[in-house]
């Protein structure tokens, strides 16, 4: 066999192998895109309709939560006909449907139906569990405080942490307020 033809078996190998590896992606993404539809469906309405204040909080960090959904969706999904077996496979076909195929106003929601404080079981969960009340009840200060629990679980006010922990649970705090107040004024006590 000569080296030309060689290598145009061996590309035409490869063409193949990337056209069967692209359809299976685009299927996979219609099924992340109808488990995230599920998903958001069947959570309660604080998740589905999360307050304005939690919109702006989660604008301010989707780029983190979108790397917080990509593994939770891939794993919360994977059980379900037509998704790709391999891990790295499946979170990265779970970032490419999220960013190109999932508006942000509803990546805000799952955000919001799969938020990270307290398990992950969602912020009407959360808000219950930090604050007695439903997320449209909270002030913004104290939706600023479940995403400080969110990403740090010791600085919620039910454990008692060291005082390390507290500074950066503060500073954590005091980082989102200013985000809230660059865009809207915010009046009210803190979580102490």
């Amino acid at each position: 066999m000569k080296k030309s033809t060689a290598v145009a078996v061996l590309a035409v190998i490869f063409l193949l192998a990337a056209l069967a590896y692209s359809v299976n992606a685009v299927l996979a993404s219609r099924a992340y895109l109808d488990c995230a539809s599920r998903l958001i469906n069947e959570a309660p309405p604080g998740d589905r309709l999360p307050p304005e204040s939690f919109r702006r909080l989660a604008r301010a960090f989707l780029p983190k939560h979108d790397l917080y959904l990509v593994r939770v969706l891939a794993r919360e999904c994977a059980k379900e006909p037509g998704m790709i077996p391999r891990r790295f496979n499946r979170q990265l076909v779970v970032l490419g449907t999220l960013k190109l195929r999932l508006p942000s106003h509803q990546r805000e929601t799952l955000a919001s139906v799969l938020f990270s404080a307290y398990g992950g079981r969602g912020l009407t969960h959360a808000a219950q569990t930090e604050w007695g009340r439903p997320p449209e009840a909270l002030t913004d200060p104290e939706m600023a405080w479940l995403f400080v629990v969110g990403s740090l679980p010791d600085c919620s006010r039910a454990r008692t942490g060291s005082g390390r922990d507290r500074q950066a649970c503060d500073y954590n705090y005091k980082l989102l307020l200013s985000k809230l107040r660059s865009e809207r004024s915010v009046e009210g006590p803190g979580p102490s």
